[in-house]
Formats: C-alpha cells, structure tokens, sequence
C-alpha cells in the first residue's frame, strides 16, 4: 500500500513539473516563455515587471508594473480548425463590428473608447491586425476618470488567433510613444511541438 501512493504521489509531482514546464517567467531577464501556444516575450529590462493571472479567460499571459501603470498581456482562442483564417481576408467586416466590440469592452470594463485606428500590418511575419485605442475610464476606486492608450497585434498561428497587447495611461503613452515598438520587439513566435505548416 505504502509504494502505490509513493507511486502516486511521483505521478502527481512529474504532472505538475510537465504543465510548469509549458510555460516559464524569469522575472531578472523579464523574459516569459510559453511552449504550448509558441510565444515568447521579453519585456523591457529596465522596468519592474510583475507577472500576475490573466483577468480574462483567454488570457494566457499578462505582466505588469508596480501599481498597475503599465499592463502587457496575451490572449489566445482556438480557431474550430476546419479553415485557416486570415485576418486580412476579414478586416472589412471586423473594421465595420468595432463599434459593438467598444460597447461590449465598455459594459464589462468601463472603458469608453473615444478613438481608434485599424490597420493591416506585419508582426512577427505574419499577416496582422494593428488597433491601437483611446479609452477613459470610469472607476469609483479613482477620483476622476483616467485615459489610457492601449495598442493590439492580433494575427493567428497555429489554428488560433493571439492578442498581443499593452496598456498605459496616455500621459505615459504621450512621453515614451518613440519607445513604445521597443516594448512589441521583444515579442516572437518560437516552434510548437506540434507545429503545423500554417
């Protein structure tokens, strides 16, 4: 009885190393790792960053700086796999839906979007969507309303479509905004071990 829950209790522990192993932080190179959804992220080296749990279900990745001042996170959903979608081939139709996705972002974050540009673009080789946004935000926890600028890559890899995402207030985006693509260069796609030509 005695080696069956040793042998149990190994089992669980080589579990819980191999899903610990699909993912990896090292908060000294502020550099994630994520092997299951083939990414990798290096955030800038001279900023505290914190990683912290995603706030949404899809959000796979998500850091932060001390007090919140600046988030950058990743989210991931899987495509049905019956097609391969290219974002360019639908950026009409998601540019014409924008309106009802800020009424939606405003009822679940308080975020009421006031500008937003949609464009085609490149990242990291792959056929992209570039949205970058003004919201002000109303929260209680606040004095007043707060604007923030958030920027979005979202392009698909693999059968699943990526988010790749930073927000900051806008008096921080208007003073570092040359630096602002030194923070998206740090991001990359890396092979998946069950990488399919896409």
């Amino acid at each position: 009885m005695k080696n069956i829950l040793v042998f149990a209790l190994f089992i669980c522990m080589a579990c819980a190393n191999a899903e610990a192993q699909n993912e990896r932080w090292d908060s000294k190179s502020c550099m994630y790792s994520n092997y299951t959804y083939g990414f990798y992220w290096k955030l800038l080296p001279d900023i505290k960053w914190i990683k912290v749990p995603g706030i949404e279900k899809h959000t796979v990745f998500r850091a932060t700086t001390a007090k919140d001042i600046m988030t950058c996170f990743v989210s991931v959903s899987s495509e049905d796999g019956q097609h391969k979608y290219d974002p360019w081939e639908t950026f009409e139709y998601l540019k014409s839906k924008m309106n009802q996705v800020d009424e939606i972002i405003y009822e679940n974050s308080g975020e009421k979007i006031t500008d937003r540009t949609f464009l085609k673009c490149i990242f990291c080789g792959r056929k992209a969507i570039k949205t970058t946004y003004t919201a002000i935000v109303n929260d209680d926890r606040y004095d007043e309303p707060y604007v923030i600028k958030a920027i979005d890559y979202i392009y698909t890899y693999n059968n699943r479509t990526y988010t790749v995402s930073a927000k900051m207030p806008l008096e921080l985006y208007n003073n570092v905004k040359n630096s602002v693509s030194d923070l998206f260069m740090g991001y990359g796609i890396s092979v998946m071990y069950n990488d399919k030509k896409n």
